[in-house]
Formats: structure tokens, sequence, C-alpha cells
């Protein structure tokens, strides 16, 4: 992917909610899984990023628990280990 598909990439990454400073690194790593993910498949690049893409969509709307908060996902009763 040549520089300016990835800052546009890159700002729809932010649109969807990516923290400006994280945009491009993230825009570079989606293209390589991207690639990937297509050699893998036998299926075109931009159906694999459309993929990925829709994954990162899903995640930046059901974002994890901050540090903090209570996001325990342990079963009622556990006890770490001693």
């Amino acid at each position: 992917m040549d520089g300016n598909r990835l800052q546009e990439l890159a700002r729809l990454l932010v649109k969807m909610g990516c923290p400006p400073a994280k945009a491009e690194f993230m825009a570079l790593q989606l293209d390589k899984r991207a690639a990937q993910l297509a050699e893998l498949r036998g299926r075109p690049y931009e159906e694999a990023l459309a993929h990925l893409m829709g994954l990162m969509r899903q995640g930046m709307a059901n974002p994890p628990a901050r540090s903090g908060e209570d996001a325990s996902v342990q079963p009622p009763g556990w006890q770490p280990p001693a």
C-alpha cells in the first residue's frame, strides 16, 4: 500500500475512534496483516482489509474495561493462588 493510502486508512481509523497518535502505526499493521490474510486465504487484499476493519469497528465499539474498573471475568468463588 502506498503512503497516501496508508494516510487515508489512518484518517479512517481516527474517525472510528483510534487515538491519532496511534493511527499511522495501526494503519501500517492493518495493511501488513491484510496482505498476509489475502495470501494465506487466497482472497483479494481489499476483502481481507474490509474484514479486519470490521473487527476494528467491533473492538472500538466495545472497548475493554479500563484499569481500576471491575473487569473481572473470573467465575464466582474463584480465588487467586496463594
